[in-house]
């Protein structure tokens, strides 16, 4: 904004005082680049860090199961029911 004010003022014979405004302006202007070169090398992560944090993921990647996945569970559930009636009929 101080070089759009100081140029033409500059131009039309303003003196010294816009040519320190455009010294301002770019000293400014070097400032605001390199504080933001520093946030994004700050904020910068590999793909490695993503996926060891789950960043980016609302919710936990599931697949479906598949149909031996689904009678091997049963079994267990089935195992597990069996030795807990067991376990109950024998203690009555």
């Amino acid at each position: 904004m101080l070089r759009v004010v100081g140029e033409p003022w500059w131009r039309s014979g303003g003196g010294q005082l816009p040519l320190e405004l455009f010294r301002a302006s770019g000293i400014l202007l070097l400032m605001a680049m390199l504080t933001f070169a520093y946030a994004m090398s700050k904020r910068v992560v590999s793909i490695k860090v993503i996926q060891e944090r789950g960043l980016g993921r609302r919710r936990p990647v599931t697949r479906p199961k598949r149909p031996d996945e689904l009678a091997a569970e049963a079994a267990r559930e089935g195992a597990a029911n069996g030795a807990s009636e067991s376990g109950s009929t024998e203690q009555q």
